[in-house]
């Protein structure tokens, strides 16, 4: 939705990470750059970033939406008083107040509950934060702050290589080191508070649809499929959730429900009405939770393996299996009676 080149120019522009490749000939000949999806969603940069760009560019959560150049001094005076160096504050606004509180607010859930959770400075104050690793645990990363400080760090080698002789908390510790130091000399009977925003509103949606959730969000097979989560007021969930729809299904075998399942046997559960072909088979975590619809004239599909829905596809088309033995979009064959299928069909179309 984004695109590459506003994701790309966000980063280097808006954030200053100049670390990044929008386009360079090497040696031999070929390009390479940074202007890629998996490289802007994942972090896969040719050659990486720095920290500090990492922890200035975090500033924009921590102050309201406003990037804080990064600096290494802010003045050196001379034995007088007089300043002989200086480089005075430079910030500008790169996201709304908003945008930032929300992202706040998300960021703290890594520290309460998430990879995070073992972070302790000691004081009664807010805390949010990132954890990073690498593929291969080649670099580990956690960028947190506080109402009062930012800190970033990072461990690993010049030259990647493995990092499974180090705890995975590793740079946790060192952060909440370094801020134990920092915040030592605050006085936190002031405020030690993230602003929350005055325009944001907390409301309940569905994850799968992003809208508000109804009954069949809430009997998904999976559990509750109802979350919680910040908006600014005028953008929270108002239509209901399409994604999701109640199906008939066999308590006691676990399968959709045919039409000859004992009626004490059924029960309504909440699936995902979404239509996904590929060119081959695939493995995907929800895709035995997928239903979707066959019409009078299809012949479900009874394969414990693969979803019910199956046979409405072409040949050399796929929809998507889970890893397990039997998929939970599967058909109840216990019950299913092919030849009174059959001759109900042949009934409707006038066939003898």
């Amino acid at each position: 939705k984004l695109g590459l080149e506003n994701s790309f120019d966000f980063l280097y522009s808006s954030l200053n990470i100049k670390s990044i490749i929008s386009y360079k000939m090497l040696d031999d000949g070929s390009i390479i750059t940074d202007k890629d999806y998996a490289a802007l969603a994942l972090g896969q940069f040719n050659y990486g970033v720095t920290l500090r760009e990492v922890t200035a560019a975090y500033s924009i959560f921590s102050s309201q939406g406003i990037y804080n150049e990064y600096r290494s001094y802010f003045k050196v005076t001379d034995y007088k008083g007089n300043v002989i160096l200086s480089t005075p504050y430079n910030g500008k606004s790169v996201i709304s107040e908003d945008n930032a509180a929300i992202m706040t607010k998300m960021l703290q859930n890594v520290i309460k509950e998430g990879t995070a959770s073992d972070i302790n400075i000691g004081l009664n104050i807010d805390i949010a934060g990132k954890t990073g690793t690498t593929q291969n645990n080649f670099d580990k990363w956690f960028v947190g702050y506080t109402p009062y400080y930012i800190c970033g760090t990072w461990l690993g080698y010049e030259y990647p290589k493995s990092l499974n002789d180090y705890n995975g908390t590793s740079c946790n510790a060192i952060w909440a080191d370094i801020m134990n130091i920092l915040h030592k000399d605050i006085n936190l009977s002031e405020e030690k508070n993230f602003n929350s925003g005055s325009n944001i509103v907390k409301s309940s949606f569905c994850v799968d649809s992003g809208k508000l959730a109804t009954e069949a969000c809430r009997s998904d097979l999976r559990g509750d499929r109802t979350r919680s989560g910040y908006f600014t007021k005028g953008t929270e969930p108002s239509r209901y959730c399409d994604v999701h729809v109640l199906v008939a299904y066999d308590s006691q075998t676990q399968r959709v429900a045919c039409q000859n399942c004992p009626e004490e046997n059924i029960t309504n559960v909440g699936m995902i009405n979404i239509k996904r072909t590929l060119p081959t088979q695939i493995y995907i975590t929800d895709a035995q939770y997928v239903w979707r619809d066959i019409g009078d004239d299809v012949l479900p599909q009874t394969s414990e393996t693969l979803p019910f829905f199956a046979n409405i596809l072409k040949e050399g088309q796929f929809s998507g299996i889970s890893r397990a033995e039997v998929q939970k979009n599967a058909y109840c064959r216990e019950h299913f009676d092919y030849f009174h299928w059959k001759e109900e069909k042949e009934t409707e179309t006038g066939l003898d």
